[in-house]
């Protein structure tokens, strides 16, 4: 019974000894050593979602708590005043979907 408590523990010990070496390897290497992407943060995918959401270069994003307002900018003059509204309202829906724990408010500006 004691050899078996002294194999044990020579094994654990030499473990112990090859998960050190492991991790002074690891240490002496530079620059990011998981092969893993870096996690999008919520402002990026919020970003990510607004942009190929709607044709319009996207503008200013504000987010407080569960307010978001987004700016769209439309390059040309090809809407009229009542159907940018109509833009705004299609847009607005189309962001709850996605994301929906927010309260979107949208504007679409012309340049």
């Amino acid at each position: 019974m004691k050899k078996t408590e002294a194999s044990v523990c020579v094994s654990f010990t030499q473990e112990y000894k090859s998960s050190k070496e492991t991790h002074s390897f690891f240490k002496k290497q530079k620059g990011l050593l998981l092969p893993f992407k870096r996690k999008q943060t919520e402002y990026e995918r919020i970003k990510k979602i607004l942009s190929s959401a709607a044709d319009y270069t996207l503008g200013p994003l504000f987010i407080k708590d569960d307010q978001m307002w987004v700016t769209f900018y439309e390059g040309s003059r090809r809407h009229i005043g009542h159907n940018l509204a109509e833009e705004e309202d299609l847009l607005k829906k189309r962001l709850a979907r996605k994301l929906a724990n927010y309260c979107i408010t949208v504007r679409i500006e012309v340049r």
